[in-house]
């Protein structure tokens, strides 16, 4: 498995070649023991990297356990043990420059589906069940080139701080882009989220940028949909740090990520004294416990395609060796 991420331990784009060996769970059964398995690498001055899949949740939350989608074409979870990223083949790599795109993509919802679908979801925020779904769909197209020639032709237009490409034997390649930090924890244990909600398109001209900046901090339905998921992201923190330490230290903050300016906010908290490993599975844990109603919601949905493409998303990342 050869994984590749735009923002490496450094800051820079890094990857990381022909792992020692990798660490499986396919089922909830096999969670515990391969997270078990990353704490005992690590120990041993190992870097780990590989992803987590959006049904991670349902194995780590027991009330949703019944709820585990079949038919998965990823595992819940893989990561591979490495000696250390390599930041000058990452380089190489960015430069890669071939025939790469995506043909006609085809929904595999009718507009039939999506309004029924729709209709469920307004009434489930109106029951009071949920306040807010991302109501997605799977989508299909016919690829042309390479997984990397396909994630360097996204790079060239997609300038987004944050990017990965796992390529894997004999399972999907995984191509990612995005302005939004799911979580990171250095090595003092300090966690930290950064989501966007709420943007814009780039305007053509530096005033019309600004415009929009200052219609994004100024907006009444962005701010309150922004500290909506600052209070979420808060709480989830709170339950795996320290008593007191979650914090906010900058809210409405506006900020260009290439083609898209968004209301970003920055919450994060100290972790009790552990390995980097430790306070990534416990946050892990804890942001993959979604809300019960929604995922009641999404698998309700699931018979509508989702289980065509088999995952609705993943998560990718590293920890390295902590310090002595």
């Amino acid at each position: 498995m050869e994984i590749l991420f735009e923002q490496g331990p450094a800051g820079r784009a890094t990857v990381f070649t022909s792992p020692e060996r990798l660490i499986f769970a396919w089922t909830a059964a096999e969670v515990d023991d391969a997270l078990q398995a990353l704490r005992a690498a690590q120990a041993a001055g190992k870097w780990l990297a590989g992803y987590a899949s959006y049904e991670m949740g349902y194995a780590l939350e027991p009330r949703l356990a019944e709820r585990m989608p079949e038919g998965r074409r990823l595992p819940l979870m893989c990561f591979g043990v490495y000696d250390a990223p390599d930041e000058a083949r990452a380089a190489e790599m960015l430069e890669t420059d071939g025939d790469a795109g995506l043909g006609p993509m085809r929904p595999l919802w009718s507009a039939e589906d999506y309004a029924a679908a729709f209709a469920r979801v307004h009434a489930y925020i109106g029951a009071g069940d949920i306040y807010q779904a991302n109501l997605t769909f799977p989508m299909q197209a016919e690829a042309r080139g390479t997984p990397l020639s396909i994630y360097c032709a996204l790079r060239a237009t997609q300038r987004v701080p944050y990017g990965a490409l796992v390529v894997q034997e004999g399972l999907p390649a995984l191509v990612s882009r995005s302005p939004e930090l799911f979580f990171s924890v250095d090595h003092a244990g300090l966690l930290q989220t950064r989501p966007m909600k709420g943007t814009q398109p780039r305007g053509a001209t530096p005033e019309e940028d600004a415009a929009r900046r200052a219609f994004l901090a100024a907006d009444p339905k962005n701010r309150a949909e922004n500290l909506m998921i600052v209070d979420l992201l808060r709480n989830d923190l709170s339950r795996v740090s320290e008593v007191g330490s979650v914090r906010v230290p900058d809210l409405f903050t506006v900020d260009i990520a290439g083609r898209l300016i968004g209301l970003g906010r920055l919450p994060a908290g100290d972790g009790p004294a552990a390995s980097g490993a430790e306070h990534a599975v416990d946050a892990a844990r804890v942001i993959a416990q979604q809300r019960q109603g929604a995922l009641d919601l999404a698998a309700l949905f699931r018979g509508q395609g989702q289980r065509v493409l088999g995952q609705a998303g993943v998560a990718g990342g590293f920890f390295g060796v902590d310090p002595v």
